[in-house]
């Protein structure tokens, strides 16, 4: 169910949809992801689904010196670690790469998102990405 999740997910970001709603609706002429997962489901798991786990930082917060504090994206290099090799197997970039920021968006209250005045995704966490074609090949977090 998670991968279908992700999967929808992926189709809806490559069409470039942000209207989670209208994917689901039949007028949109995307119906077909209904046959996969109702959007009442979509969303129990958009909403729940979290990536944490136990780790070496759940004992510190902001008492202790700056060094021994967890990096802001700790979270998410789980996942990172495993898309970035397959970022890098699926395609080989030719001449014309560029080294671009990328913006994830972010609603969320945390002191590590950047604010972007005149942006089509105002608040995020900002990347810098190696990307060809569109294609991100790489990515650094940066915020």
């Amino acid at each position: 169910e998670l991968k279908i999740w992700i999967g929808i997910n992926l189709y809806m970001a490559s069409l470039g949809e942000r209207n989670v709603r209208r994917c689901w609706d039949s007028v949109s002429g995307l119906y077909q992801i209904t046959e996969h997962m109702s959007l009442l489901r979509f969303q129990q798991i958009r909403r729940y689904f979290h990536i944490f786990g136990p780790s070496d930082y759940d004992d510190l917060d902001e008492t202790h010196p700056v060094e021994l504090r967890p990096p802001w994206f700790y979270k998410f290099e789980p996942v990172a670690e495993i898309l970035r090799p397959l970022f890098r197997k699926y395609l080989h970039p030719g001449t014309f790469a560029a080294i671009d920021e990328c913006v994830a968006q972010c609603t969320g209250r945390t002191k590590h998102k950047t604010h972007f005045e005149r942006k089509p995704i105002s608040d995020g966490y900002k990347i810098i990405a190696l990307a060809f074609v569109g294609y991100i090949w790489d990515f650094l977090w940066w915020s």
